[in-house]
């Protein structure tokens, strides 16, 4: 009988329907041996049903729930299989004791993802079964009168078994899983079981002791015991030849490694993991068809058998974190056996790998990690594995230097070798080589020959393509650097060491020199490098010369920010179209040459904190691309210098193109100039100006022409006295501590926000602006005015200094304590029912505010998605007004007519005071008054 019960609901059925089906099955049962019957719906099983002599019967979907009545205890004699898989929902299971007890002919006993729980215990199990597979047994020792001397599979996983017992054990068994046993123990004699393929310990943690008769199974192909972390005993030998997988990753109880006293080609990997053995034994060679070797975090691990380098079928050899591996420690013999290490098979250093045998055996070897090891040489033998193709050394922290390397040798990485100090100068001439890493090597401070005349005399390698020797203590490269025909990718980042960049390879593609603090000039030759795509040099706090022309046509990522002593930009001479970022952050250049438009496909200038630099090219703002200028911080920026002549030529500065003021920004052409407009669109793509804490006085008239402007930042500009123009579609304007502006008609008069030119401003910030007169006028806002100002906009929103809400609001509230949140409620009564709501205009009086804080507004508990954050501020009070459009989608959600409406403004920190809060409704009627 297979019972297979996955989840589902099923509830017990007596209709005519069912009993109708319940026939059809005893019929069928007349005429076969077994059954299938999936989702079967009842609870219990009909007495005739139990009349039949069942063989096998499998129903998926049953929810029998005590299977110590019914079934399992009538009509059982004939039963030969039980599967039961009930869902998590429903796993316990109630059996008697003698529930098995008329089952003298079951030979498959299955329990899969149930519990189950026993009347006094259990007290017979059938010694004809086959199979049995008891997941979470609660059993701890078999019925006295079991034997299982047929059984052929055995799984146990997640049971409470302790000791599988001498008796169950028999030749017939092929398969035995105990994973998960957490109360096992130990692995008893299993000698008796000559024909066990498998055996399956995985993630019993009290597992101490292994039989050594498991070392002799000549059939055992699967051997497990991971993650068995109290583990300390396998068996002293192994003698299976026909063995496939081995697994001890976890047992980080593990003295030792077994002998192996035959040859075993059937094991292709081995793979050991936080073991504490000490060294692998010298017989590991008969793991002949071994391609895979791998020792991870075995921290105790101090030798290793140099012999295993003789397998003909290894491939791979991984050696990880075991920094207390100093040496192979051993070398086999003529017969196989053990020898001894001696002076003449030892290097030098007890702390260097031990001399490998002859280069011919090592042809197979393609990758060799001896990462986070504690070797200080690599042996001279290492050029005989001529297969070898990957090297990898990282993070070997007492590896001083590198003699030799494979002649065939592809990848060498060395990254974290920080006792480094030599590197073989044939490391040039390995003509395979691809990538070589010394990243983060902090004594190295050579690398390869500096002579001009071994520069002269060899053909260095063209297949290099990728050096890192960031993080390393080179002073500088060796002119043989040109040599590299094959070098794409050259990095160099923060060698804090190195002053200078001589003449690079044609070819290369990427130089990264970000860091390189000593660092003071670059050869002129790296401004022609055609091919070149990336060039860093952020935070060269000393670089004085670039190269003084560019013509790298293939430029996209020039980094020279934090060039704190660069002077000057090179000259363009060609056209760099794939160039979309310029970042010269906090270098202290004076001006842009006006060859800077030859960059046409710059999208984003960054010439941020450049406190020396006074003028900008006037043709930059003819890029077409340009999207975003920030020349924020730039004290003494007045204006853009220079004009481009009718050749493209840079045009001397005089009086004629100079601004009546030496502290304003130079004028540039006026709107329906040629010049402006002439040969570009770019005053389209420009949509962010910033001109924060620059030296301007006031904004040109030709910003107008800047259309495509959305956002305007000029906070902290000092000197800023006006602002007489803005962009047409500009949408931001933030003038923050600017202290002496104080001519801005756009807020200065009665019209605020009504301002026809300007209808998609949406937010002016002029926090601490104190000279300024913001005027809001003496009664609300024209309802067709407000109309047309909201056709492209949703809302607006003014911050300015001030301590009274405006007089014209209706619904004001004010409080006297200290509060970061103000209701005010509005009765909505049917005087204005049918008038519709053009804008909802709200105003809020904040206290100083020490950091960034957000108003929340609420309508009847429903927050506004229109919420206004404001910036640190030292007024004793800021005016916050905001206009929001009646059809917006915030109050097509919330407003309904003859309702009321509560209004709640709050900030979250209990430090910023709300001193006053307003609301004012304005209507489409413009002869109606707001009568409440």
């Amino acid at each position: 009988m297979l019972i297979n019960m996955p989840p589902g609901d099923h509830r017990i059925r007596s209709s005519p329907k069912v009993l109708a089906k319940m026939e059809k099955l005893r019929i069928f049962l007349n005429r076969n041996a077994s059954f299938d019957c999936p989702k079967c719906p009842w609870l219990s099983w009909p007495p005739k049903f139990l009349e039949k002599k069942l063989i096998v019967l499998k129903m998926e979907g049953s929810m029998i729930r005590d299977l110590g009545m019914g079934l399992l205890s009538k009509g059982t004699e004939q039963i030969e299989g039980i599967l039961i898989n009930i869902p998590w929902r429903d796993r316990m299971i109630r059996l008697g004791s003698e529930v098995f007890a008329k089952m003298e002919r079951l030979r498959i006993l299955i329990m899969l993802s149930c519990s189950v729980s026993f009347c006094g215990g259990l007290n017979y199990l059938s010694n004809e079964l086959r199979v049995l597979d008891w997941y979470k047994c609660p059993l701890e020792f078999w019925p006295s009168t079991f034997h299982g001397e047929k059984l052929i599979v055995l799984k146990m996983r997640g049971s409470m078994i302790r000791d599988l017992g001498m008796g169950l054990l028999s030749k017939n068994l092929t398969s035995i899983d105990l994973s998960y046993c957490e109360y096992l123990t130990k692995i008893s004699d299993l000698s008796s079981c000559s024909n066990l393929e498998e055996l399956i310990v995985d993630e019993c943690k009290s597992l101490v002791e292994v039989h050594d008769s498991v070392g002799f199974l000549d059939k055992l192909s699967q051997l497990r015991f991971k993650q068995c972390s109290s583990l300390k005993n396998l068996p002293r030998s192994f003698k299976l030849r026909s063995l496939k997988v081995l697994k001890l990753e976890g047992c980080t109880s593990l003295e030792y490694f077994p002998e192996i006293e035959c040859e075993m080609e059937h094991l292709k990997h081995l793979w050991l993991e936080s073991i504490v053995i000490q060294e692998l034994p010298s017989s590991i060679t008969y793991f002949t068809g071994l391609k895979k070797l791998g020792l991870y975090r075995c921290e105790s691990l101090v030798r290793f058998p140099i012999n295993i380098f003789q397998l003909e079928s290894l491939r791979e050899v991984n050696i990880f974190n075991s920094p207390n591996l100093v040496n192979f420690g051993k070398e086999v013999g003529q017969n196989g056996q053990s020898m001894p290490c001696t002076q003449e098979n030892e290097i030098s250093s007890s702390m260097e790998l031990l001399t490998l045998s002859p280069p011919e055996s090592n042809f197979n070897l393609r990758e060799l990690i001896l990462s986070g090891s504690g070797i200080v040489s690599l042996p001279p033998c290492i050029e005989g594995f001529v297969g070898l193709c990957q090297l990898d050394l990282r993070d070997c922290k007492q590896l001083e230097e590198i003699l030799q390397l494979p002649p065939n040798i592809e990848v060498v990485d060395a990254a974290g070798c920080i006792s480094l100090v030599e590197v073989h100068d044939s490391v040039g001439f390995l003509d395979k080589l691809v990538e070589l890493s010394f990243e983060g090597c902090s004594s190295l401070k050579r690398f390869l020959p500096e002579s001009n005349n071994l520069f002269r005399a060899y053909n260095f390698s063209s297949s290099l393509h990728k050096l890192n020797l960031s993080r390393s203590c080179i002073v500088s490269l060796p002119p043989c650097i040109e040599r590299f025909v094959g070098l794409i990718s050259l990095d160099l980042s923060n060698c804090e060491q190195l002053e200078e960049i001589p003449q690079l390879p044609q070819n290369i593609e990427d130089v990264y020199a970000g860091g390189c603090k000593s660092l003071v000039e670059v050869h002129d030759s790296v401004g022609f490098l055609d091919k070149l795509v990336k060039l860093s040099f952020e935070g060269c706090s000393n670089l004085k010369n670039l190269p003084r022309n560019f013509k790298l046509k293939s430029l996209e990522l020039l980094e020279l920010q934090g060039c704190t002593s660069l002077e000057y930009f090179p000259e363009i001479e060609c056209e760099m179209e794939h160039l979309k970022g310029l970042w010269l952050e906090s270098t202290v250049i004076r001006k842009l040459p006006s060859s800077f438009t030859y960059l046409i496909g710059l999208e984003l200038l960054e010439l941020r904190m450049c406190e020396s630099l006074m003028c900008l090219p006037k043709n930059i703002f003819q890029l077409k691309h340009l999207g975003k200028v920030d020349v924020s911080y730039c004290p003494n920026l007045v204006n853009f210098g220079e004009e481009v002549g009718q050749n493209g030529q840079s045009m001397p500065f005089t009086q004629e193109n100079e601004f009546s003021s030496s502290t304003e920004l130079i004028q540039l052409p006026p709107p329906e100039s040629n010049n402006f407009f002439g040969t570009s669109n770019f005053s389209y793509s420009l949509w962010t100006l910033i001109l924060s804490g620059s030296g301007i006085v006031s904004l040109p008239p030709c910003i107008k022409g800047f259309v495509g402007l959305s956002h305007l930042y000029l906070e902290d500009c000092k000197q800023l006295e006006e602002i007489l123009h803005l962009p047409p579609n500009i949408e931001e304007v933030d003038a923050r501590r600017c202290g002496l502006l104080e001519r801005f008609p756009h807020v200065s008069t009665e019209s605020s926000f009504g301002i026809p030119d300007l209808k998609r401003l949406s937010k002016i910030d002029l926090s601490e602006c104190n000279k300024v007169d913001v005027d809001v006028g003496n009664h609300a806002p024209d309802p067709l005015l407000v109309q047309e100002c909201f056709r492209e906009k949703e809302s607006s929103t003014i911050i300015y200094p001030g301590s009274r809400i405006p007089e014209w609001f209706k619904y004001c509230k004010e409080t006297t304590s200290y509060t970061n949140s103000i209701e005010i409620e509005i009765d909505h009564n049917a005087s204005i029912y049918g008038h519709q709501i053009v804008a909802l205009v709200l105003c809020s009086v904040v206290g100083r505010l020490d950091e960034r804080e957000f108003i929340a507004i609420s309508i009847n508990g429903k927050l506004i998605r229109h919420r206004n954050y404001l910036r640190p501020s030292m007024d004793t009070h800021c005016v916050c007004l905001q206009y929001i459009a009646g059809n917006s989608m915030m109050l097509s959600r919330r407003y309904k007519v003859g309702n009321n409406m509560r209004f709640t403004f709050g900030i979250r920190s209990k430090k910023a005071i709300l001193k006053s809060a307003g609301v004012h409704l304005i209507y489409r009627n413009d002869n109606f008054i707001d009568p409440i």
